[in-house]
């Protein structure tokens, strides 16, 4: 029995001893399995007062699983209507109490929890390389799915910000189930912590957007891995989200779901997107309901789209949006600009169409530093007079200051690149060895010397 309930029973004990005959509730709780025929024997046993039997069921009951207390309570329903009453009366009052200081303690505890999500690490396989959310966050496209164009071709009217992630529109008035899809590297996780961040601080008003994201009471965010193996929302949220030290009971955690206003926010689904049905369900909305829920994907994972109220596209970087980025994180490292001009040049024209993806820019940016503290040694094994048109992005070099990790080189990717005019697709994940990341691999389209 849990010790919530263990309270109630303590608390109303001298009564239940008083006026609680046990010969007409034992046969109800060893029916439903809560009770023993030894328990019962020992409880009913002969030359015993009503008052100590009463007080051996009690003591046996503290002993009793979870469901004890509940079982126990609705056999009083039909012959001791009073005890029922005065329990439930104790326990509802007591729980609406527990209730309002937990969502308070809950708030707190995902407040410090989400505190560390104001650093990121735009490079995966970099875990070493850290930067400031608030320092370098920069705006992305975010494109209803009925605004679909070439990235040229958006206008401000057809981006969504931030802010308004959560308004009504065209197919709800009040949007419960969201996906946001985008490719690899496309700044979705980025996204969703600036989203977290905005949520762990004090609204600032009007800029915050509507509805603002702090009208939700609680703030669940998870990676789509956490719900692997639980069978309820409490279990994840203590699992995945709370010190071991400073977790719920179940029972508590289910009722503010139900009585506050809730969003679960849920990063990288594509994968996790097998053999996790608490997820599945969660999303298809056969519980929780009435929460909303944000969903992050690569495309092509979350088949039955029609379960979406709205559904956007990350399409990364516009040309201002490139500059702005370049220049924060120049900031944020301590950066001149003399080593980033060239960069700048060719995001206007060779690289533009590169520089639209955050991560490939900002691995670009990290080697305009590192060319600043060491020269390349070339691999030997790579010629690029070899070079096919379907190739990972291009040149690749190794550096002994930067542990063996394999890099590209800024001058001859500039150089190779400059060369002709290229149209580029994503082809493929492809999983690198050497980097231990997901890259983009590129396919030349078509070549014009």
């Amino acid at each position: 029995m849990e010790k919530h309930h263990q309270d109630v029973l303590t608390r109303n004990w001298t009564n239940l001893c008083s006026d609680l005959d046990t010969s007409l509730i034992v046969d109800y709780l060893l029916q439903e399995k809560i009770l023993s025929c030894d328990d019962i024997e020992r409880i009913q046993q002969n030359g015993k007062i009503q008052r100590d039997r009463a007080r051996e069921l009690l003591i046996t009951l503290l002993r009793k699983g979870p469901n004890a207390f509940e079982v126990f309570v609705k056999s009083l329903e039909s012959d001791h209507h009073h005890l029922h009453e005065l329990l439930l009366r104790d326990y509802e009052n007591r729980s609406d109490k527990a209730k309002d200081c937990g969502v308070d303690e809950l708030q707190r505890q995902l407040k410090l929890h989400y505190k560390t999500m104001t650093r990121i690490h735009p490079v995966s396989w970099l875990p070493q390389h850290r930067l400031s959310l608030i320092d370098v966050y920069t705006e992305l496209r975010l494109v209803p799915t009925g605004s679909l164009h070439a990235p040229q071709q958006l206008t401000s009217d057809q981006q969504v910000i931030l802010g308004n992630l959560f308004s009504p529109n065209a197919f709800s008035e009040d949007p419960k189930r969201l996906l946001i899809e985008g490719e690899a590297g496309i700044g979705k996780t980025t996204l969703l912590q600036k989203l977290v961040s905005m949520w762990n601080k004090d609204c600032p008003g009007e800029e915050c957007g509507s509805p603002c994201i702090h009208t939700f009471d609680l703030l669940f965010n998870f990676h789509a891995t956490d719900f692997i193996g639980c069978t309820s929302i409490p279990e994840v949220i203590n699992s995945s989200l709370l010190a071991q030290d400073c977790q719920m009971s179940a029972e508590i955690l289910k009722a503010m779901l139900q009585k506050h206003n809730i969003v679960f926010v849920v990063d990288a689904y594509d994968e996790a997107c097998v053999e996790n049905p608490l997820l599945n369900q969660l999303i298809e909305k056969r519980i929780m309901r009435n929460a909303t829920v944000l969903v992050c994907s690569r495309p092509a994972h979350l088949k039955q789209l029609q379960i979406f109220d709205s559904i956007f596209v990350v399409s990364g970087f516009d040309e201002k949006h490139q500059v702005e980025y370049v220049d924060k994180f120049a900031k944020q490292g301590n950066l001149s600009r003399g080593p980033l001009a060239e960069l700048r040049l060719k995001m206007t024209n060779e690289l533009q169409d590169l520089c639209r993806n955050p991560l490939i820019l900002t691995i670009l940016c990290m080697l305009c530093s590192e060319c600043l503290k060491s020269d390349s040694v070339k691999d030997p094994r790579y010629n690029p007079v070899n070079m096919k048109s379907s190739a990972n992005l291009p040149y690749m070099y190794r550096s002994p200051k930067m542990c063996g990790i394999v890099r590209l080189d800024l001058t001859g990717t500039f150089a190779w690149l400059s060369g002709f005019s290229v149209e580029l697709s994503i082809h493929s994940d492809v999983w690198c060895p050497e980097i231990g990341g997901l890259i983009p691999k590129l396919r030349t389209r078509k070549l014009f010397i």
